[in-house]
């Protein structure tokens, strides 16, 4: 979909709308999943660093409009993980879907499974959207299996750029994990730049930085 915008700054000799730039990355935040999924035959390829710990390859492919497959894998420390996304609801103005994080067990590895499954939604439009996503962790010893609470939001601030923030509570704890950042996109590519806060003496930076670079291809030429 192409968003335009017409009013007075319009092209007055062909009376043509400025067309904004489409982020076809709407489907996650920076770390988060949105309501949104990616359209039929739109293949994602992102790389994500937590600076200066992980990276973390992914692909996303669009099996409908409504179904999304995602395989990644975390290096260095070798893991790999699905991410299947399904679109339940879509209207004008809000998109909600539910999804799993599932990376199994691998014997190369002291890390144990794990598996989140959630349910996200996204109210707007390209312009300005708030997110709000639950999600449930089901392994053992990682948040002793407490309900996660993802709260965000993000602004366009230009063509395009937008600003991000998005915030996690984990039911139980006290301490909250606040972010801050902005993406930059144009056509096909995107950047993405993050800051991560924890108030807490366990997390000595003052914030820690994540980036990622992503891409869009539609294969199938899809509208």
């Amino acid at each position: 979909m192409n968003w335009t915008l017409r009013d007075k700054r319009s092209d007055s000799l062909f009376d043509q709308p400025i067309r904004l730039p489409e982020d076809k990355s709407d489907n996650r935040m920076i770390l988060a999943p949105t309501g949104r999924t990616i359209k039929q035959g739109q293949v994602q390829i992102a790389a994500m660093v937590v600076i200066p710990f992980l990276a973390l390859p992914t692909v996303h492919v669009g099996i409908t409009d409504y179904i999304n497959v995602g395989v990644g894998i975390s290096v260095p420390v070798g893991l790999y993980y699905f991410a299947p996304k399904v679109r339940f609801l879509k209207t004008e103005a809000i998109s909600m879907s539910a999804g799993m994080l599932w990376c199994p067990k691998q014997e190369s590895s002291s890390f144990e499974s794990f598996s989140i499954a959630y349910i996200a939604s996204s109210i707007g439009n390209q312009d300005a959207s708030l997110n709000i996503g639950v999600g449930y962790n089901f392994t053992e010893d990682l948040f002793d299996k407490k309900p996660i609470v993802q709260v965000g939001g993000d602004v366009r601030l230009g063509k395009g750029f937008k600003l991000i923030s998005e915030n996690w509570v984990i039911v139980g704890e006290a301490i909250p994990i606040l972010s801050a950042g902005f993406r930059a996109f144009y056509d096909f590519i995107n950047f993405d730049l993050l800051a991560v806060f924890v108030p807490s003496k366990d997390f000595p930076l003052p914030f820690y930085p994540i980036a990622s670079i992503g891409f869009n291809f539609d294969v199938l030429q899809k509208k």
